[in-house]
C-alpha cells in the first residue's frame, strides 16, 4: 500500500508537469517482452497477435485491462498478452475525466462500510437509480446495483488504489438523490486514469497511445477476432486478439452526425468536453455488425453551465452544489423570481432551468457569497479569466457571453444581466424575511420552496450556523446558468456478461411513451450475441435512463469494465447477473 501511495504522489507531480509541457503520459508507448527478446506489441508486417485487445483507455478500459491481465487470485497471468490502445496522446481527454465530476459511486462496497455507512443495500441502490434515472433499463440497473460494490472493493483492495476517499461525514445529509452515502471523491477524475496505468503495466500489459481503431475484424463465422487500426506512424496495422475485443470507447456526444440523426434534442445544448473524445467510433464499428443501438436519444444534461463561446461551456455544477449549502446564494429567473429549493438535487435544478424562460437561470450572490464561489470554480474559471469576464460584462443589457455581472446595487446588476430589477429586489427582500424569522434549532424552511434556512459551517463535523442575510449593500453578482451536456446515455445493448448484442432490427425505436419507473420497451427481433465482442463504460446504453446520478458515470465505467474483463476471461461466476431484474420499490 505504501508503494501505491508513493505512486499516486508521483503521478500527481508528473501529471501537473505534463499538463504544463503538453507531453503524453510518461513512457507513452511501452513494449511487451516475449521472453525471447522480441517485443510482441510492435507490428511485424502490419500485424500484431495478442490474447485480448481493449480499445479505449478511460476508466472502463483501464478497469477491464487491469482485470484481464490478472487471474482469479489477482496475480498477473504469466505470458498473457493484453494490449490497450488509445487514440489520443494521453488519458486526460477521456470521457471519465470530463464526465466524472471528481468522484465515483461505491454502493455496498468495502470502502463504504469502512467509512461508517452500513445502512445501504442493493435494493436501495437499485431504487435510487430508478428514481433518479426514471427510464432506466431495469436489467442494466440491476447489474450495476449488484456489482458496483464488488468492483469498488476490488479497486481499493486488490489494486491498492488509495485515491478514492469518502465524500461524506455520517452526520451530514446524504446527496439529495441518495438515501445512503455512497460517493467517494478523487482529487481529479483524470487521476483515476493516470494512476490505473501503472498497475496494468506492472502486471505485463501494454498501453499504446495515438492508435486509432478503424474497424473490427471477424472470421468467417462472424466472431470478432481483432481490429484494423491506424498506428501512431500512420501505418495500417491488423491486431488479432485470440480471446476477443473489449470496446471501451466512450459515447457519441462529440459526433454531430450521430446526434443530429438520433439525438437531435441535444444538438442545441452547450457542450462540455474535449473535441477529441466521445466521437462514437466504437459504437459505429459495432453497428457495422448489426449491434443494437438503444436509448440513443438520451443524454446527461446538467444545469450550471457558464457559456464562454459558441456551443461551449464551463461546468460549475459541483461548485454550485457546495455554494448553496454554506452561503445564502439563490437562483432566480429573468423575472427575478426564485424557482427552486437551491439545495434540492441537481436533477431538480436542471428541471427548473429547463422550465425557465429561454432555459436560463441566474446565480445571485452578494460579495461574501461570491468570494466563497471564486475558489470553487477556479479549476474551470481561473481567477484571471473570471476577472476578465466580470470586466467585459457591461451594458444594459449585456448581450455577449459569459454573463458574470457585477454592480453596486441590485437594480444595476439586474439591468446588466437582463433580469427584472423590481422582481429581483422583491425576491431578495422576501428571502431575507425568511432568514430573519428563522431559528437554527428548528431548522426552519422557507415557505416558497422548503430550503432550510441554515448554512453548513464545517463539512468535517457536519455543524451548521444561522444563515447570513443577503447584504443590504453591494456589490452584487448575477452569473448566468445555462444547460450543458458531456455524456450520452444511449449506446450498445449488452447481456449480463457485457457481451454485445445484435438484432435484425438494431435501430428499432422505443415502443410507446416511456413510463416512469418502468423499463422502456424495445422489440428487437432475432436478438443474439456477437461472439468475441464485449463492451464497458459509456459505449453501453440503458444503464442510466434520463440521468446519471452523482458518481455513477465513473462508478459504471469501473464496474462494467471489471465485468467485461471477468467475462472475456471466463470468470463469469464472479458476476451477479441482472436477470431476473430487480423490482422497483418507490421511496416513501
Amino acid at each position: 500500500m505504501k508503494k501505491r501511495w508513493l505512486t499516486v504522489f508521483f503521478a500527481v507531480i508528473v501529471t501537473l508537469a505534463m499538463v504544463l509541457v503538453g507531453c503524453p503520459n510518461g513512457d507513452d508507448n511501452g513494449g511487451g517482452g516475449d521472453g525471447d527478446g522480441t517485443d510482441w506489441s510492435v507490428p511485424v508486417d502490419g500485424r500484431i497477435n495478442v490474447d485480448i485487445l481493449v480499445i479505449g483507455a478511460g476508466g472502463a478500459g483501464l478497469s477491464a485491462s487491469n482485470t484481464v491481465i490478472r487471474g482469479a487470485s489477482d496475480e498477473p497471468v504469466e505470458g498473457r498478452k493484453v494490449l490497450l490502445i488509445e487514440q489520443n496522446p494521453h488519458t486526460r481527454w477521456s470521457a471519465t475525466a470530463f464526465s466524472g465530476g471528481g468522484f465515483a459511486s461505491g454502493g455496498n462496497s468495502w470502502l463504504q462500510t469502512e467509512s461508517g455507512e452500513t445502512r445501504d443495500s442493493v435494493q436501495w441502490w437499485f431504487d435510487d437509480l430508478i428514481n433518479g434515472g426514471e427510464h432506466n433499463d431495469h436489467r442494466m440497473a440491476s447489474i450495476f446495483a449488484r456489482n458496483n460494490g464488488h468492483a469498488t472493493s476490488w479497486l481499493v483492495q486488490a489494486l491498492e488504489y488509495p485515491i478514492l476517499r469518502p465524500q461524506f461525514n455520517m452526520d451530514s445529509p446524504t446527496a439529495a438523490e441518495y438515501r445512503a452515502h455512497r460517493t467517494f471523491s478523487m482529487p481529479q477524475a483524470i487521476m483515476l486514469t493516470e494512476t490505473l496505468i501503472e498497475p496494468f503495466e506492472d502486471a505485463g500489459g501494454v498501453l499504446k497511445f495515438d492508435v486509432y481503431a478503424e474497424e473490427l475484424l471477424t472470421d468467417d463465422s462472424g466472431r470478432v477476432i481483432g481490429a484494423k487500426v491506424k498506428w501512431s506512424d500512420d501505418s495500417t496495422v491488423e491486431i488479432f486478439a485470440e480471446m476477443g475485443v473489449i470496446l471501451t470507447t466512450g459515447g457519441y456526444s462529440n459526433n454531430p452526425v450521430i446526434l443530429a440523426e438520433y439525438a437531435s434534442a441535444l444538438v442545441p445544448v452547450l457542450y462540455y468536453g474535449h473535441e477529441a473524445v466521445s466521437q462514437g467510433k466504437g459504437l459505429l464499428m459495432a453497428m457495422e455488425h448489426d449491434a443494437i443501438f438503444w436509448h440513443r436519444h438520451r443524454g446527461k444534461v446538467y444545469a450550471n453551465a457558464v457559456q464562454y463561446r459558441d456551443n461551449q461551456a464551463h461546468a460549475t455544477t459541483g461548485a454550485a452544489m457546495q455554494q448553496t449549502l454554506d452561503t445564502n446564494a439563490i437562483y432566480v429567473n429573468k423575472q427575478g423570481s426564485r424557482v427552486v429549493n437551491e439545495n434540492d438535487s441537481f436533477i431538480a435544478i436542471k428541471h427548473a432551468t429547463v422550465a425557465a424562460p429561454d432555459s436560463i437561470l441566474f446565480f445571485f450572490m452578494d460579495e461574501v457569497a461570491f468570494t466563497a464561489w471564486r475558489p470553487r470554480v477556479a479549476a474551470r474559471l481561473p481567477e484571471a479569466d473570471l476577472n476578465a469576464y466580470i470586466t467585459a460584462t457591461v451594458g444594459t443589457p449585456f448581450t455577449g457571453f459569459p454573463i458574470i455581472a457585477r454592480a453596486d446595487t441590485i437594480a444595476a446588476v439586474a439591468a446588466i444581466a437582463g433580469v427584472d430589477p423590481v422582481g429581483l429586489q422583491n425576491t431578495v427582500d422576501r428571502f431575507n424575511g425568511f432568514i430573519s424569522n428563522a431559528t437554527l434549532t428548528d431548522y426552519d424552511k422557507d415557505e416558497d420552496f422548503g430550503r432550510e434556512i441554515r448554512e453548513l459551517a464545517d463539512r468535517v463535523t457536519a455543524t451548521f450556523r444561522p444563515m447570513r442575510p443577503i447584504s443590504a449593500t453591494g456589490p452584487y453578482y448575477l452569473v448566468e446558468q445555462k444547460l450543458r451536456f458531456a455524456t450520452t446515455l444511449g449506446g450498445l445493448k449488452v447481456d449480463d456478461q457485457m457481451r454485445v448484442l445484435a438484432a435484425d432490427n438494431p435501430l428499432a425505436n422505443e415502443v410507446g411513451a416511456p413510463v416512469y419507473g418502468q423499463s422502456p420497451v424495445y422489440n428487437h427481433t432475432n436478438e443474439r450475441i456477437i461472439p468475441g465482442l464485449y463492451a464497458g463504460g459509456e459505449v453501453i446504453g440503458g444503464i442510466h435512463g434520463e440521468e446519471s446520478l452523482p458518481g455513477t458515470n465513473v462508478g459504471w465505467a469501473l464496474t462494467s469494465g471489471r465485468l467485461a474483463g471477468l467475462s472475456i476471461t471466463g470468470r463469469t461466476s464472479q458476476i451477479e447477473a441482472g436477470t431476473p431484474p430487480m423490482t422497483h420499490i418507490p421511496w416513501d
